[in-house]
């Protein structure tokens, strides 16, 4: 039996695929624990381990998504508190400056005196760990009840070996991160027991997971958009799904959004919403042509923090097989009386698809944000990239198998894969492109092509099953080399 697909895709965005295998960074051995010999203090104090992503098969193509963190602990008395931190840094640290990602846990440390115990924290919101970071520092810091002066005494705990870098920050001694080896009773072994858990999105343009998205990569800067005190916003990307190879016989299951912050006050929050609409929008534009939604998610304050808001969907969002093009809006809404200031952020490269904006002083129809300075008055400049994506699960009605296309941030390297590989007895691809010679076709069930030059290129996969059945998946991607698009930053 031989059933062929062919279906348009432009592999000029960035993807992610979720791993569903959870992925926990840690650089101890085993889980005993024992005394580290780090002396206690009454204040504030910070600890922290380095952790190199490509050890944990994570790729500066891959966003990691962590969901918790766990920490050793040898002593507690009740009232600390324990947070989590995530900090990118380069080879030169501790020399350079880490930059601050994210944050999680916040809880209060329970009694303990019988030994050393571990300490879960789940975070209540996923950090996410943009794509392109090699390098992240995981901090565990105690912050001190001040009306409770017993809180104030915390010892972490360690394990016999471990293979990671280990420092520490506080004490009002120590105001930057220093090597355990430096400090002033030098402690060479701490092996701080610190690890955390979550799941990797492997840029993949294409296949059973996909991401709707118009940015690539992670860069995620500020940009020149003002935000509006005690009243509602909304910014919103347009997709066709036919340019994700979604064709009018598959459904895509929404689970989760990511939405770029760059500032936020208190009282803000965000909800994504999922409509139909036709070739006439913004002019057909209507809330009736609602498919779904999010719940709503109010963020904390954080003021001048530049990062990545991932939101789990309560109940995933059906797009019908017969849609062809949706909008994905951002709600920023208003918990009370609090000003609710929040600034989206935008990212470096972008396929050039316009932002939509509506709301405050812009009114209650969409706009392309390249015309709020020209129309409105609003803000200055244009190619704001706004970072908005959703991400889900195509329902096939007929293929027993679907390809992979992986951008991978590069112009012409591209990765390819079958899903449902476990099925597979072999694949022969053709990546039409002739100018490659021998390097045009390939065997491997993953193999990768450089493809010779811009142009638009029909893949072919002949994929043999197990059961010695025939598929032929084709699909026709567009290969360029982007221009860098101008962002305005301040």
């Amino acid at each position: 039996m031989i059933i062929s697909k062919s279906s348009a895709l432009i592999v000029l965005l960035l993807f992610f695929q979720c791993i569903n295998a959870q992925i926990t960074l840690t650089t101890n051995v085993g889980q005993d624990l024992v005394e580290t010999n780090m002396l206690p203090c009454e204040e504030d104090e910070s600890w922290a381990k380095l952790i190199k992503l490509s050890d944990f098969g994570i790729t500066t193509n891959d966003q990691f998504i962590i969901r918790y963190g766990e920490v050793g602990i040898s002593k507690a008395y009740n009232g600390a508190r324990l947070s989590f931190g995530f900090f990118s840094v380069d080879e030169n640290f501790p020399k350079s400056t880490p930059v601050y990602i994210g944050s999680g846990g916040g809880e209060m440390v329970p009694h303990i005196e019988n030994g050393p115990k571990i300490v879960k924290l789940d975070f209540v919101k996923p950090v996410v760990i943009p794509a392109g970071v090699e390098r992240i520092l995981v901090t565990v810091t105690k912050s001190v009840d001040f009306y409770n002066p017993n809180s104030a005494e915390v010892i972490i705990a360690g394990t016999d070996e471990d293979t990671g870098d280990f420092y520490y920050k506080g004490c009002r001694k120590y105001y930057t991160y220093i090597s355990t080896s430096d400090l002033e009773i030098p402690v060479p072994n701490a092996n701080f027991y610190i690890n955390v858990t979550g799941e990797k999105y492997s840029a993949s343009s294409y296949g059973a997971n996909t991401t709707l998205t118009h940015n690539f990569c992670d860069e995620v800067i500020k940009t020149m958009n003002h935000s509006c005190s005690s009243s509602y916003t909304y910014f919103a990307r347009d997709f066709y799904l036919k340019d994700f190879g979604i064709t009018s016989n598959e459904e895509l299951v929404i689970n989760s959004g990511q939405v770029g912050i760059s500032y936020s006050s208190w009282g803000a929050s965000i909800q994504f919403n999922i409509y139909k609409i036709d070739a006439d929008f913004p002019d057909s534009f209507s809330k009736s042509d609602l498919i779904g939604s999010s719940q709503e998610y109010q963020f904390p304050y954080e003021g001048n923090l530049v990062r990545i808001l991932n939101l789990d969907f309560q109940t995933a969002v059906v797009i019908p097989a017969d849609v062809t093009r949706v909008l994905v809006e951002v709600k920023k809404g208003v918990a009370g009386d609090s000003s609710a200031l929040a600034h989206f952020a935008g990212t470096v490269q972008d396929d050039g698809a316009p932002t939509w904006y509506k709301g405050c002083v812009a009114g209650l129809n969409y706009i392309n944000t390249d015309n709020l300075g020209y129309n409105v008055g609003l803000w200055p400049g244009n190619d704001y990239n706004v970072y908005i994506n959703v991400k889900g699960q195509i329902i096939h009605t007929s293929n027993k198998f679907e390809m992979n296309i992986s951008n991978i941030c590069s112009e012409f390297l591209k990765e390819f894969s079958v899903e449902n590989e476990v099925n597979v007895a072999s694949v022969l691809w053709d990546f039409g492109d002739p100018a490659s010679v021998d390097e045009n076709t390939s065997t491997d069930v993953s193999p990768y092509h450089d493809f010779s030059a811009d142009g638009t290129y029909t893949i072919t996969a002949t994929v043999t099953a197990i059961d010695g059945s025939v598929e032929v998946l084709n699909e026709t991607i567009k290969v360029k080399n982007h221009p860098m698009p101008m962002v305005l930053i301040i």
